[in-house]
């Protein structure tokens, strides 16, 4: 239910922030298995089934490797294997014989640990769950790096949470393409960062929140900001 919703506002979000659709690889829809919580390193917050949710809902399952939409060999949720083909060299073990379910839900898991830890070491303010939540399938999706050098994180540590919305929503583009999937992902971001917590009713969002990002301010994750 909680990804329809999210599915739902995110289309109609990004029907206010209209820009070009590209097609994207079909996912699995298959349930995950029930995994345990990851623990939090060093006492910090880890992510919760919120950016689990986003993270499934959007990097979709593949047991075999593929190449993503930027030409990088990928594979279970969304594992970097290397920014490569994966024609480009053999596949190493043990992504060769590919993953089983369980294993690519353990692997995104540990990945989702990853960009927990760098919201937790670059922001400066208080987030709550669901503010740290959206973060995390951001920096899941774009890298820490990026993330580290991003305007989003200087507006955020500003407490300039208006403008998160248009930060997140520049992240579109993918290998010199702009992607729809990365739309709605982003604009699906947004309704969870700004949703009230235990609260699955989403709020109306102020007209800065929601203008359209201007096409020159747009952003390739697989080169990152500032990058000419």
């Amino acid at each position: 239910m909680k990804t329809q919703v999210i599915a739902i506002l995110a289309a109609t979000l990004v029907a206010a922030c209209a820009g070009t659709p590209n097609e994207v690889p079909p996912e699995d829809t298959t349930q995950p298995p029930e995994v345990s919580e990851p623990t939090p390193l060093d006492g910090d917050r880890a992510a919760k089934e919120e950016a689990f949710i986003l993270i499934r809902e959007f990097e979709g399952w593949r047991a075999q490797a593929y190449n993503d939409p930027a030409g990088f060999c990928t594979i279970g949720y969304g594992h970097l294997i290397r920014r490569s083909t994966c024609t480009s060299a053999p596949l190493p073990a043990p992504y060769d014989d590919g993953l089983t379910l369980s294993e690519g839900e353990a692997l995104m898991r540990d990945d989702a640990s990853i960009a927990a830890n760098a919201v937790n070491d670059l922001v400066e303010v208080d987030l709550n769950d669901n503010q740290f939540d959206a973060l995390v399938d951001f920096v899941f999706n774009i890298g820490s790096g990026n993330f580290a050098s991003s305007t989003l994180l200087v507006r955020l540590n500003e407490r300039d949470f208006e403008d998160v919305s248009y930060q997140l929503r520049r992240w579109v583009f993918a290998g010199g393409q702009k992607l729809a999937g990365l739309e709605r992902r982003r604009n699906a971001e947004v309704i969870v960062f700004y949703k009230p917590e235990d609260d699955d009713i989403f709020q109306p969002l102020s007209a800065r929140t929601t203008r359209p990002v201007d096409p020159a301010d747009m952003i390739d994750i697989t080169i990152g900001e500032g990058a000419e």
